[in-house]
């Protein structure tokens, strides 16, 4: 994605393509990956940063995919294999 997701849902929400999800309660016993120091403006709580949020990244990819957005391709990618 050529923006931080952060920015992306930020837009998304305004645009009320993207809606929040419920806000789920902490879990009994936290991931190893937890942080408590994080927070997720898309889970509205700690444990993770917004921009390394798999479910919103999911929420995005979902929204590209029925075609609802898309993204110009970067001049940097264009040639290049992987």
């Amino acid at each position: 994605m050529p923006y931080p997701m952060s920015y992306i849902s930020a837009s998304l929400l305004k645009l009320e393509l993207l809606e929040l999800p419920e806000v789920q309660p902490d879990p009994i016993k936290l991931p190893s990956w937890y942080d408590p120091n994080a927070f997720c403006d898309w889970h509205r709580s700690p444990g993770h940063h917004t921009d390394k949020c798999m479910g919103l990244r999911h929420a995005i990819q979902d929204l590209i995919d029925e075609g609802s957005i898309h993204f110009p391709s970067s001049s940097q990618d264009n040639g290049k294999s992987s």
